[in-house]
């Protein structure tokens, strides 16, 4: 694919992931406020716009990674997408920890 053609698709793309958001506020407004531990990422995200790709649960934010990563023929699978955030998932798991023991301290 050339430049052109893969901004399209990221493009389109970001419309769709976003959409899913939204839809998923509509239909369930809780799910904006509710949140979770995203399993690529490892930060802690909305439930709004998740997406569960076997067996893990991804932020809206990894979805969106994930499809762009699928289209462009840079992955083939999620697990290849969950290995290649092992050291950022790590960062945030591990920043996380602390956070909620500052919080507990206070």
């Amino acid at each position: 694919m050339n430049k052109e053609k893969n901004l399209e698709v990221i493009e389109s793309l970001q419309k769709t992931v976003e959409q899913m958001k939204i839809d998923d506020i509509e239909e369930s407004p809780e799910s904006a406020y509710e949140s979770f531990q995203c399993q690529c990422c490892g930060e802690e995200k909305f439930l709004a716009g998740s997406v569960t790709y076997n067996e893990h649960l991804l932020c809206n934010e990894c979805v969106l990674t994930a499809e762009i990563s699928f289209a462009l023929d840079k992955i083939k699978n999620i697990d290849e997408l969950i290995a290649s955030m092992e050291d950022k998932r790590f960062d945030n798991v591990y920043n996380s920890i602390f956070e909620q023991d500052d919080n507990a301290n206070n």
